[in-house]
Protein backbone atom coordinates (compact mmCIF):
# COMPACT_ATOMS: atom_id res chain seq x y z
CA UNK A 1 0.00 0.00 0.00
CA UNK A 2 1.03 3.30 -0.33
CA UNK A 3 1.15 6.71 1.28
CA UNK A 4 -2.00 8.12 2.25
CA UNK A 5 -2.29 11.31 0.36
CA UNK A 6 -3.75 14.03 3.17
CA UNK A 7 -6.28 16.97 2.19
CA UNK A 8 -6.16 20.16 3.25
CA UNK A 9 -10.17 20.91 4.77
CA UNK A 10 -12.02 23.02 2.16
CA UNK A 11 -14.42 25.83 3.45
CA UNK A 12 -18.06 25.14 1.87
CA UNK A 13 -17.79 28.78 1.10
CA UNK A 14 -14.35 28.71 -1.08
CA UNK A 15 -11.18 29.83 -0.39
CA UNK A 16 -10.72 32.84 2.54
CA UNK A 17 -10.18 36.21 0.73
CA UNK A 18 -7.59 37.89 1.63
CA UNK A 19 -7.88 40.48 4.26
CA UNK A 20 -8.75 44.27 2.54
CA UNK A 21 -5.89 47.06 3.51
CA UNK A 22 -7.81 49.45 6.08
CA UNK A 23 -9.34 52.31 3.60
CA UNK A 24 -8.24 55.80 4.42
CA UNK A 25 -10.24 58.39 6.04
CA UNK A 26 -9.85 62.17 4.29
CA UNK A 27 -10.36 65.25 6.27
CA UNK A 28 -11.95 68.43 4.62
CA UNK A 29 -11.58 72.14 6.10
CA UNK A 30 -13.17 74.92 5.23
CA UNK A 31 -15.63 77.58 6.18
CA UNK A 32 -18.38 77.11 3.67
CA UNK A 33 -19.65 80.15 3.47
CA UNK A 34 -21.26 79.29 1.74
CA UNK A 35 -20.28 76.17 0.10
CA UNK A 36 -18.99 76.95 -3.82
CA UNK A 37 -18.22 75.21 -6.63
CA UNK A 38 -14.60 75.14 -6.02
CA UNK A 39 -15.77 73.03 -2.27
CA UNK A 40 -17.01 70.79 -4.92
CA UNK A 41 -14.11 70.23 -6.72
CA UNK A 42 -12.18 69.82 -3.23
CA UNK A 43 -14.31 67.85 -1.86
CA UNK A 44 -14.60 65.61 -4.59
CA UNK A 45 -11.22 65.01 -5.16
CA UNK A 46 -10.87 64.06 -1.25
CA UNK A 47 -14.02 61.49 -1.68
CA UNK A 48 -11.83 59.75 -4.85
CA UNK A 49 -8.80 59.83 -2.47
CA UNK A 50 -10.33 57.42 0.56
CA UNK A 51 -12.65 54.99 1.60
CA UNK A 52 -14.53 57.91 3.67
CA UNK A 53 -14.78 61.34 4.09
CA UNK A 54 -14.86 63.78 7.03
CA UNK A 55 -15.73 67.49 6.31
CA UNK A 56 -15.30 70.11 9.05
CA UNK A 57 -16.81 73.20 9.08
CA UNK A 58 -14.20 75.79 10.23
CA UNK A 59 -15.33 78.78 12.24
CA UNK A 60 -18.50 77.31 13.22
CA UNK A 61 -18.74 79.99 16.50
CA UNK A 62 -18.88 82.50 13.85
CA UNK A 63 -21.92 84.18 12.23
CA UNK A 64 -23.90 86.95 11.21
CA UNK A 65 -20.53 89.18 9.53
CA UNK A 66 -19.07 89.76 6.17
CA UNK A 67 -17.03 87.34 6.79
CA UNK A 68 -19.17 84.47 8.21
CA UNK A 69 -22.61 84.98 7.28
CA UNK A 70 -24.52 81.92 8.24
CA UNK A 71 -24.46 80.00 11.52
CA UNK A 72 -22.68 76.46 11.63
CA UNK A 73 -25.67 74.92 11.38
CA UNK A 74 -27.14 76.87 8.31
CA UNK A 75 -23.77 75.93 6.25
CA UNK A 76 -24.68 71.97 7.25
CA UNK A 77 -27.55 72.54 5.66
CA UNK A 78 -26.11 74.03 2.67
CA UNK A 79 -23.05 71.57 2.37
CA UNK A 80 -25.91 68.45 2.77
CA UNK A 81 -27.49 69.36 -0.22
CA UNK A 82 -24.93 70.55 -2.66
CA UNK A 83 -22.91 67.11 -1.02
CA UNK A 84 -26.21 65.34 -2.40
CA UNK A 85 -26.54 67.32 -5.50
CA UNK A 86 -22.88 66.20 -6.94
CA UNK A 87 -23.52 62.48 -5.32
CA UNK A 88 -20.26 62.89 -2.79
CA UNK A 89 -20.89 60.42 0.65
CA UNK A 90 -19.59 62.19 3.54
CA UNK A 91 -19.41 60.00 6.74
CA UNK A 92 -19.30 63.12 9.05
CA UNK A 93 -19.98 66.99 8.57
CA UNK A 94 -18.45 68.45 12.28
CA UNK A 95 -18.69 72.24 13.45
CA UNK A 96 -15.23 73.24 14.78
CA UNK A 97 -14.83 76.56 16.42
CA UNK A 98 -11.95 79.13 15.71
CA UNK A 99 -9.07 78.73 18.31
CA UNK A 100 -7.30 81.60 17.42
CA UNK A 101 -4.04 80.34 17.89
CA UNK A 102 -2.42 78.02 14.62
CA UNK A 103 0.75 76.23 17.40
CA UNK A 104 -2.65 74.36 19.03
CA UNK A 105 -4.87 74.13 16.06
CA UNK A 106 -4.42 70.63 14.52
CA UNK A 107 -4.70 69.17 17.75
CA UNK A 108 -8.17 71.10 18.28
CA UNK A 109 -9.29 69.86 14.71
CA UNK A 110 -8.12 66.75 15.93
CA UNK A 111 -10.01 66.44 19.08
CA UNK A 112 -13.24 67.27 17.28
CA UNK A 113 -13.11 64.90 14.13
CA UNK A 114 -13.25 61.32 14.38
CA UNK A 115 -9.90 59.51 13.30
CA UNK A 116 -8.61 60.65 9.54
CA UNK A 117 -5.49 59.37 8.03
CA UNK A 118 -5.25 62.09 4.99
CA UNK A 119 -5.53 66.00 4.79
CA UNK A 120 -6.80 66.92 1.48
CA UNK A 121 -6.94 70.84 1.05
CA UNK A 122 -6.36 73.63 -1.40
CA UNK A 123 -4.87 76.04 1.47
CA UNK A 124 -1.16 76.65 1.52
CA UNK A 125 -1.93 77.48 5.36
CA UNK A 126 -3.50 74.18 6.16
CA UNK A 127 -1.34 72.63 4.21
CA UNK A 128 1.71 73.56 6.16
CA UNK A 129 0.06 73.47 9.93
CA UNK A 130 -0.81 69.77 9.42
CA UNK A 131 2.12 68.62 7.65
CA UNK A 132 4.19 70.00 10.73
CA UNK A 133 2.28 68.45 12.54
CA UNK A 134 2.84 64.90 10.78
CA UNK A 135 -0.14 64.38 8.96
CA UNK A 136 -0.62 63.37 5.45
CA UNK A 137 -1.47 65.83 3.32
CA UNK A 138 -2.85 65.80 -0.29
CA UNK A 139 -2.68 69.07 -1.60
CA UNK A 140 -5.06 70.34 -4.72
CA UNK A 141 -5.18 72.34 -6.76
CA UNK A 142 -7.45 75.27 -6.95
CA UNK A 143 -9.96 76.10 -9.98
CA UNK A 144 -10.99 79.49 -11.68
CA UNK A 145 -9.90 81.02 -7.91
CA UNK A 146 -10.96 84.52 -9.11
CA UNK A 147 -14.50 83.23 -9.77
CA UNK A 148 -14.96 80.70 -7.47
CA UNK A 149 -13.61 82.06 -4.27
CA UNK A 150 -15.92 82.68 -1.21
CA UNK A 151 -14.72 86.07 -0.55
CA UNK A 152 -15.88 86.66 -4.61
CA UNK A 153 -19.57 84.84 -3.95
CA UNK A 154 -20.37 87.08 -0.75
CA UNK A 155 -19.42 89.84 -2.30
CA UNK A 156 -22.09 89.05 -5.16
CA UNK A 157 -24.30 87.93 -2.71
CA UNK A 158 -24.13 91.37 -0.70
CA UNK A 159 -24.68 93.47 -4.19
CA UNK A 160 -27.72 91.07 -5.15
CA UNK A 161 -26.01 89.58 -7.86
CA UNK A 162 -26.87 86.66 -9.11
CA UNK A 163 -24.09 83.28 -8.28
CA UNK A 164 -25.41 80.51 -10.18
CA UNK A 165 -22.41 79.83 -12.13
CA UNK A 166 -20.66 80.15 -8.56
CA UNK A 167 -22.68 77.58 -6.37
CA UNK A 168 -24.66 74.79 -6.53
CA UNK A 169 -28.21 74.75 -7.67
CA UNK A 170 -29.47 73.46 -4.56
CA UNK A 171 -27.18 76.01 -2.69
CA UNK A 172 -28.68 79.19 -4.67
CA UNK A 173 -32.06 77.25 -4.08
CA UNK A 174 -30.97 77.91 -0.09
CA UNK A 175 -29.93 81.20 -0.60
CA UNK A 176 -32.88 82.30 -2.62
CA UNK A 177 -35.09 81.44 0.90
CA UNK A 178 -36.55 84.35 2.47
CA UNK A 179 -34.45 84.26 5.73
CA UNK A 180 -30.99 84.02 3.72
CA UNK A 181 -32.30 87.20 1.82
CA UNK A 182 -33.09 88.65 4.84
CA UNK A 183 -29.63 87.65 6.59
CA UNK A 184 -27.20 88.97 3.43
CA UNK A 185 -29.17 92.19 3.26
CA UNK A 186 -28.91 92.89 7.55
CA UNK A 187 -25.25 92.00 7.20
CA UNK A 188 -24.87 94.31 4.01
CA UNK A 189 -26.20 97.25 6.04
CA UNK A 190 -24.84 96.37 9.43
CA UNK A 191 -21.59 96.48 7.59
CA UNK A 192 -22.56 99.91 5.59
CA UNK A 193 -23.76 101.76 8.82
CA UNK A 194 -26.92 101.77 8.42
CA UNK A 195 -28.01 100.01 11.31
Amino acid sequence: MGPTAVRAPVSPAGPTPPRASRARTALVIGRFQPPHQGHIHLLRSAASSAGSLVVAIGSADKSHSVRDPFTAGERIRMLHAALDEAGIKATHIIPVDDLGRYALWVAHVQAHCPPFDLVVTGSPLTERLFRDAGVPVETVETVDRERLEATSVRARLFRGEDVTDAVPKRVRDILSEPWARERIDAVRRAAEGEG
